[in-house]
């Protein structure tokens, strides 16, 4: 069974461009035929460019989510909270997306910690120890270098550095 077609040519167009006598910006040229059927207004959480999950919802979903409750049942509370699917703004496929992104960077600033809090405890331990880092304007992890006496050992004997990019 082929595939259905899921793009198509429209004629459709609205330009914009700006008038140099008035300095203001007209219409230039309208075309309204769409050669395509057009979402009603119940298909509308459904178009990629009218999705979007506002802070509101964010932060209620962030909420729940400390009180390990289901993202489904998340979604389904927010739904009947706002009165229906139709008058909700995003897929509970975007609330995944964003729960997982959440969470990657909160993994990702646990692991900068701990790597930092590893190499504080071997400049304790050991005399020879050298750390120096640096964070972003995000206040992340941007670069690290460090060196112990077997990094020390290491380079006396066989005159290389090894550097991550």
């Amino acid at each position: 069974m082929p595939r259905l077609q899921t793009r198509v040519i429209c004629k459709a167009r609205f330009s914009i461009g700006l008038d140099h006598d008035t300095n203001k910006y007209i219409a230039m040229g309208f075309e309204e035929t769409h050669c395509h059927k057009l979402a009603t207004f119940h298909e509308g959480a459904w178009v990629q460019s009218q999705r979007n999950i506002d802070t509101k919802d964010l932060s209620q979903i962030d909420a729940i989510a400390k009180f390990c409750i289901r993202p489904c049942l998340t979604y389904e509370y927010i739904v009947n909270q706002k009165g229906g699917y139709f008058k909700i703004e995003f897929t509970q496929k975007d609330m995944y997306n964003w729960i997982d992104a959440k969470r990657r960077d909160e993994a990702f600033e646990i692991d900068s910690h701990t790597a930092l809090m590893y190499l504080q405890s071997k400049a304790y331990s050991e005399t020879n120890f050298y750390c120096r880092f640096s964070t972003n304007k995000k206040d992340m992890l941007a670069n690290l270098f460090w060196r112990d006496s077997h990094s020390i050992f290491e380079y006396q004997c066989f005159r290389y550095v090894l550097v991550f990019g």
